[in-house]
């Protein structure tokens, strides 16, 4: 029998290459979660003014992303929170932060957790509905008129109605606020993952991405705030009266491209199987 013969030097020489973990046997990854999240988040805003003109016969948009809960893309406003709110439920923290004293569940988890929670308060308990809709809605549709009546008088929830606008608001704010928070902190530091380790420059580039997705969130949030105090800074461009929507469409579609990156379908890494821009 022959004997094993020892690795030559020129076997030795050759720097050590990380090898991947082993594939992951789920069904539905986290990463599946955050290219989903992303996606609704991203399209949510243009998607219901879309729709409701389509079938209400009016390109002008709402007041605020939230009156789509009384128009003709109810079911697409109030799906696409729903979906996204249990989906965070789901999500569990994807890339660990490396540290010695973990806790069994990561931060991560927790304000999904939260979030996820905010997210199907936002979809289900409606908002206060504006005196003067038909403009946004379409007054030429009659059906849509009724619409907008209906869901106005029907309530998902059972809540006194003069409850619903302030939980909706809390929802809200409470939302944007965590999910400000994760892409700040949470999706910018390190993790164990092996492509994330062996590749600094292109995380170093997703986390500033991270950072101007929550920058950008804060914006949208000051803009809501100011439209409720009154004060309108989008006058210059003509749009007095939709400051609100601006706002919550701007944070929107922050948090959708945040979630996209983290997903890595956007500004992955070389060594992954799918996505776009690798590099």
């Amino acid at each position: 029998m022959n004997a094993i013969q020892p690795p030559s030097s020129a076997t030795r020489d050759l720097p050590d290459v990380p090898v991947p973990p082993a594939s992951s046997t789920e069904v539905f990854s986290d990463r599946d979660i955050m290219l989903i999240v992303g996606l609704i988040a991203f399209f949510l805003s243009p998607a219901v003014w879309v729709i409701n003109g389509l079938r209400c016969g009016t390109i002008y948009p709402a007041t605020s992303v939230s009156q789509y809960y009384f128009s003709g893309a109810h079911v697409v406003f109030v799906g696409g929170l729903v979906t996204v709110g249990v989906l965070l439920l789901s999500y569990r923290g994807w890339g660990f932060p490396v540290r010695a004293n973990r806790v069994p569940w990561s931060l991560q988890h927790v304000f999904s957790v939260a979030s996820g929670l905010c997210a199907l308060g936002v979809g289900l308990i409606p908002t206060a509905l504006d005196p003067q809709p038909l403009r946004h809605f379409g007054d030429a549709c009659s059906q849509c008129n009724q619409l907008v009546t209906s869901l106005d008088a029907v309530r998902l929830t059972g809540l006194p109605a003069h409850w619903e606008p302030g939980i909706h608001t809390g929802c809200a704010v409470l939302l944007f606020l965590w999910l400000t928070y994760t892409a700040m902190n949470n999706f910018t530091e390190p993790s164990t993952d092996y492509l994330e380790r062996h590749a600094p420059a292109r995380k170093a580039l997703r986390n500033r991405i991270y950072r101007m997705c929550a920058a950008a969130m804060v914006v949208g949030m000051v803009l809501c705030l100011l439209s409720i105090l009154g004060v309108k800074v989008t006058c210059f461009v003509r749009a007095c009266d939709l400051q609100l929507f601006i706002g919550e469409s701007l944070a929107l579609a922050a948090f959708g491209v945040a979630w996209l990156v983290k997903s890595r379908w956007l500004l992955g890494y070389a060594g992954q199987r799918q996505g776009f821009l690798r590099g």
